[in-house]
């Protein structure tokens, strides 16, 4: 991302742009500011790059976010993802109070187990995700294919609305469509790429790789990477990246999310799709598609955005825009070098954007009003309910732990920052009702935001025992350990939800001793 005042150029169109419902991803580092830094006091530097810092005074004393851990990170940092809520120091400040170290032996276990499930590509449970095609032929009956297809459009598509309908729908359907899935390995990838999508509406899918049906069609796409990715690239091509980009998405392909829509960026700016309002519909309805996700996975991966807003030229949505402006200008490494002070300016302004934006939502999707729990929602608006509340929710938790990093001093602003770090949480909490058990729920949305609130409010209790809402806050906890508990068993263990439950008995048992 640039300089932070070429974000608040592009704050003076907030208006004119279209409000969508999107996902905004987790809090990031905020390091302490380098050397050859100039005095905070001058003002000098707030502006400048870090690259140019490193470039006048050469290497700078800066720790960076400490990528080998899932949920801890080094002492004194701020951690680096939703997941990462309880750094080293945070940890022992909670065993002290504790005065027993099972939530050390805790953490390290929950530390584990993610890790082995995310970031190793093998296991001795499952095995790791690669790009080759089925060694068997996937063979779908039409009458089946055309249930699965029906199913997309139905729960997906409508959140993630990438194709023209008629058209694909029409192609899939062609006299010739072996011969097309032959010979066309983008449209087979984004047709096999559909298919999983919508089998998983009919018991298809799975929370690991290689089970299930959908797992099998995904399969047949991911073969056909290479050559997806092998100029020329065209629409169908970045069609297909996207479709496998929403599958993966889910518990299931962990391993390779990041890699799929950082390639779809990538393909997006290849083709230009960004540069002017006047493409073509199709066009940019792909490319906004891309841009939302693209820039939830940055932001959570900790990582610079590949589509760059200033070089973007056509109508997008205003909540990932709002992710960029807050990297930019909070959480890239060249924001380390401000002040405190322009660091409070900076979340105060994104506050402010974040709540023009949350007040554009039509409710009952808008987050921060009370949402009825009998809701008939279908499961596409189940999905733009959760992932619109949640969207506002986790920039909140990213806003007011930094917040808290910046200004460590106990007061009035710092107790507020805490209360609202816990309404948000029991936020969160509430909306699991609507939350389905099944593996098409993207793992943002099933693990990530759950999990934080739990965080969130175990850390409330244990710091805050005798506070008026402790009993509530106890009562959350072990709502959404039962959550967990039915996610791990749901999921066969592919989601470690028992051990995450352990929580909710150490914080009722610690209040029971207070």
């Amino acid at each position: 991302m640039q300089a932070a005042e070429s974000s608040m150029r592009r704050a003076a169109s907030e208006a004119e742009r279209t409000s969508r419902d999107a996902d905004v991803p987790a809090v990031l580092l905020f390091a302490d500011s380098p050397s050859c830094a100039p005095s905070h006091n001058s003002g000098a530097g707030e502006n400048e790059l870090y690259i140019d810092r490193i470039l006048r005074c050469g290497p700078q004393d800066i720790v960076l976010c400490d990528e080998s851990t899932v949920v801890k990170v080094p002492d004194d940092r701020v951690p680096s993802s939703t997941v990462s809520f309880f750094p080293n120091d945070r940890v022992t400040s909670l065993a002290d109070r504790l005065g027993t170290e099972s939530l050390r032996e805790l953490v390290d276990n929950l530390d584990d187990l993610i890790k082995k499930r995310v970031c190793q590509k093998q296991t001795s449970r499952w095995n790791g995700i690669d790009f080759q095609k089925p060694a068997i032929p996937v063979v779908i009956q039409s009458q089946m294919a055309k249930a699965f297809i029906k199913a997309f459009f139905e729960h997906i598509h409508p959140v993630y609305p990438f194709l023209d309908q008629e058209e694909f729908i029409v192609q899939s359907f062609d006299s010739y469509l072996d011969d097309v899935l032959q010979f066309n390995p983008a449209f087979s990838a984004l047709y096999h790429s559909v298919l999983a999508l919508g089998s998983q509406f009919f018991q298809g899918g799975s929370f690991v790789p290689h089970a299930g049906q959908a797992w099998d069609l995904f399969q047949v796409a991911l073969g056909k990477l290479s050559e997806i990715l092998a100029p020329p690239v065209t629409l169908i091509n970045l069609q297909a990246l996207t479709a496998m980009s929403i599958f993966a998405m889910n518990a299931c392909c962990l391993q390779v999310d990041q890699t799929l829509i950082s390639e779809a960026a990538r393909m997006a700016q290849i083709l230009k799709y960004h540069k002017s309002s006047n493409c073509d519909a199709g066009h940019l309805k792909t490319f906004r598609t891309v841009y939302l996700m693209e820039k939830m996975a940055s932001f959570s991966e900790c990582q610079s955005s590949l589509l760059v807003d200033e070089d973007i030229g056509c109508m997008i949505s205003r909540a990932p825009e709002i992710t960029s402006i807050a990297y930019s200008s909070l959480f890239s490494v060249s924001a380390s070098l401000k002040s405190k002070a322009a660091c409070a300016t900076a979340i105060s302004r994104v506050r402010h954007l974040l709540d023009d934006w949350r007040a554009s939502v039509p409710s009952p999707f808008r987050p921060g009003e009370a949402v009825e729990n009998d809701l008939d929602l279908v499961s596409s608006a189940k999905l733009a309910l959760l992932q619109t509340q949640y969207a506002y929710y986790n920039v909140v938790f990213a806003l007011e732990r930094l917040a808290m990093h910046i200004d460590r001093e106990e007061g009035r602003n710092r107790e507020k920052r805490k209360v609202n770090l816990m309404s948000v949480a029991r936020s969160v909490v509430v909306l699991i009702v609507f939350i389905d058990f099944e593996p098409h729920v993207p793992i943002f949305i099933s693990g990530t935001m759950p999990l934080s609130a739990l965080f969130v409010l175990f850390d409330f209790v244990i710091h805050n025992p005798g506070h008026a809402r402790t009993e509530e806050n106890l009562v959350l906890l072990e709502t959404v350990s039962r959550y967990f508990r039915v996610i791990d068993s749901a999921s066969r263990g592919a989601l470690p939800g028992s051990i995450i439950s352990e929580f909710a008995g150490i914080a009722r048992q610690y209040d029971f001793n207070f």
